[in-house]
């Protein structure tokens, strides 16, 4: 039964999953740019950007797992019935 459920609630949404288990994180150091005074060459705009861009993933990973709970709840208790 958890099987099937799996299937008919994740399907639609298998592929973005799919997509977050596979991300990797990588660091960049970039050495083209110029540095301040103080040794420091970080763009707070482009750190900013990416900063959101974690924020939606982040935001959309913790929807999905509600709504995946949600859905499990809700499978189990009209189960029981």
């Amino acid at each position: 039964e958890i099987q099937k459920l799996n299937k008919h609630t994740f399907g639609r949404h298998s592929k973005d999953l799919e997509a977050i288990r596979n991300s990797e994180i990588n660091v960049f150091i970039d050495r083209f740019t110029s540095e301040r005074a103080d040794g420091n060459n970080v763009n707070l705009d482009l750190e900013n950007i990416e900063m959101a861009k974690v924020q939606i993933q982040y935001q959309y990973l913790t929807r999905s797992m509600t709504d995946m709970y949600s859905r499990l709840r809700y499978a189990i208790s009209e189960g029981r019935k």
